[in-house]
């Protein structure tokens, strides 16, 4: 089932403003500080104009940095890298297809100032790269490594472009202790330009650590 970003966003808002009538002080889990994220992802397709096409969902992970500059508001830079959409093309002179990239986008995250529960809406702005290749390896590679030689797999690329791209959406930071907490988020990446069709939601999990 194709979700849509409208409702993705409209849910993480609504709860936003549920719990803006809740809020509490914030005490130690608010101070100023850096902090470093590492966590995966799982992506769903929004392409457009691909009707009756055969489009899965994609995985990846994901590397945040950022600084809590006030206890409402963070500056971060976020990478993401997708492991591919499968594309079936029911052809079997080109076989199944993927569409993979990486996405690159610096953000500012906005706070309710709660204790160990805090909502945050999130906006970036950045590049994406992605490619169309084969799903399946055409060929392999091996060239020497650091612990000998090391084999990896050869795809056929069919298609490759890079543009901006922009990130909307919002998420949870639940602390366990003052230096680390679960951070979850859902967000619309809405690509531009030559890229623009390949737009998707994607939900991020991870553990931030903060210093």
């Amino acid at each position: 089932m194709r979700m849509t970003g409208v409702t993705g966003l409209a849910i993480v808002m609504a709860l936003l403003m549920v719990n803006l009538a809740f809020a509490e002080s914030c005490e130690d889990y608010c101070d100023p500080g850096w902090y470093l994220i590492l966590g995966g992802l799982t992506a769903w397709e929004q392409f457009q104009d691909t009707e009756g096409a055969d489009i899965g969902t994609s995985l990846g992970f994901e590397l945040r940095g950022g600084y809590r500059v006030l206890k409402y508001f963070a500056a971060e830079g976020q990478i993401d890298f997708l492991s591919g959409f499968r594309l079936s093309t029911n052809d079997p002179d080109v076989g199944d297809l993927a569409v993979d990239g990486t996405v690159f986008t610096a953000n500012v995250r906005g706070y309710l100032p709660f204790e160990r529960f805090q909502p945050y809406g999130l906006l970036g702005i950045g590049g994406m790269y992605a490619r169309v290749r084969t799903e399946e390896a055409v060929g392999t590679i091996c060239q020497p490594g650091f612990y000998g030689w090391w084999c990896s797999g050869v795809y056929g690329q069919l298609e490759e472009g890079t543009d901006f791209v922009a990130r909307l959406g919002g998420g949870l930071d639940i602390y366990v202790t003052e230096y680390i907490a679960i951070t979850l988020d859902a967000a619309y990446i809405l690509p531009f330009d030559r890229l623009s069709e390949l737009r998707y939601i994607s939900f991020n999990w991870g553990a931030m650590f903060r210093f």
